[in-house]
């Protein structure tokens, strides 16, 4: 089984893969950690990043914690960030290792 697939409700619909294609309907997704040196960020999104944004992000989730994962796929040999950028940014400027994140597959750009 793998790790990043914890048991669920009778008659929820599990996530197949991270390798395989996005489930259809009301997916049940569990986040997990992943290291932040294991994510690479594409050029074009770093490009986004906002300084004030990962600055106020960092400190709610200092206060309450982070609310969202940020969401990745998986390349050949590391994850991709697709969405949460500042929330990422804002994780590795608090001095974390690790980030909640929901592995997801994406169409490439």
């Amino acid at each position: 089984m793998n790790a990043a697939i914890r048991p669920v409700p009778r008659g929820a619909i599990l996530h197949q893969s991270a390798w395989g294609r996005a489930p259809k309907g009301n997916a049940v997704l569990d986040s997990v950690p992943i290291a932040l040196d294991e994510i690479y960020v594409p050029a074009k999104r770093r490009r986004t990043r906002d300084d004030a944004k990962v600055d106020a992000l960092a400190l709610d989730i200092l206060e309450n914690g982070l609310k969202n994962p940020i969401h990745v796929r998986r390349d050949e040999k590391r994850y991709v960030l697709v969405e949460g950028l500042h929330r990422l940014e804002a994780v590795r400027a608090l001095g974390e290792d690790t980030v909640e994140a929901l592995v997801v597959s994406a169409k490439r750009h």
